[in-house]
Order: structure tokens, then C-alpha cells, then sequence
């Protein structure tokens, strides 16, 4: 992990998530960078392990607005699973009243860079450092 990230998220670990190797290479990409561009593919990952199932091709292209329930079939059971990866893998807490408002792939993703942010804050950072590393 490059020094920049590890000021942004010093209790990051830096042990491989439990999914494919694209989803492995994109958590260690992003612990590098703080590019939020890795995020989708380290969601993809964990959400097809929490599935248990590989999301088909026209789901991985675009799949920012891939329902979670409607087009995934996700049950509220997969969903805290999906949510207890995350926070493992992210310095971040999903609160229930959040985890109410998840529709997408993309609210999925806003919601995890939003909580990213406000972990940074608490860490001290200036909004230009912050800015830096997760850019809005």
C-alpha cells in the first residue's frame, strides 16, 4: 500500500478479499491508488461470491444499474452478507437506514465512495488531500 493511501486508511489490511482474482487485483489497485474507478469490479466480486453466481456479460458491462433485487434475486440475507464483505474490505460502516436505500449497483457503489469520504474526514485530511484520493 503506497504511503498517501495508507494516511487516507491506516487500518487498512492488506490481505486479498475472498473473491475472484479480477475482484483481488482491483482491492489492491484501489488500496494503492484511492481511485474509485477499481470500486466496481471489487462490488462485482464480492457480490457474485455472496450470490453465488457470475453475473452475466451484459450485466458485467454496464452494471451500474443493475437492480440488486429485481435482476440479481438478492435476499435480505445475501444483502447484509454483501454489506459484512464491504466492510471488511473498506474502512466503512453501512447503516441499516443506508442498507433501506440500496436499490443499485451504482447507489451500492456512491454509497461505499460516500463512506470512504467521511471515514477520510474523520482521519483528518483536507478536503484538497481527500480530493486527491477519491475525487467526486
Amino acid at each position: 500500500m503506497n504511503p498517501a493511501t495508507k494516511k487516507l486508511h491506516p487500518d487498512w489490511h492488506e490481505t486479498p478479499i475472498r473473491c475472484s482474482p479480477s475482484a483481488n487485483e482491483a482491492a489492491r489497485r484501489f488500496r494503492e491508488t484511492g481511485n474509485p474507478a477499481h470500486l466496481q469490479e471489487v462490488i462485482v466480486g464480492i457480490i457474485e461470491r455472496c450470490a453465488g453466481r457470475h453475473l452475466d456479460e451484459q450485466f458485467r458491462d454496464s452494471p451500474g444499474e443493475l437492480h440488486l433485487i429485481r435482476d440479481l434475486g438478492i435476499d435480505s440475507l445475501t444483502m447484509m452478507e454483501i454489506v459484512m464483505y464491504l466492510e471488511d474490505e473498506f474502512p466503512i460502516s453501512i447503516s441499516t437506514a443506508d442498507l433501506e436505500q440500496l436499490q443499485t449497483m451504482r447507489n451500492l457503489q456512491h454509497l461505499i465512495e460516500r463512506n470512504l469520504r467521511k471515514h477520510s474526514m474523520s482521519q483528518g485530511l483536507t478536503p484538497r488531500n481527500l480530493a486527491e484520493a477519491l475525487p467526486k
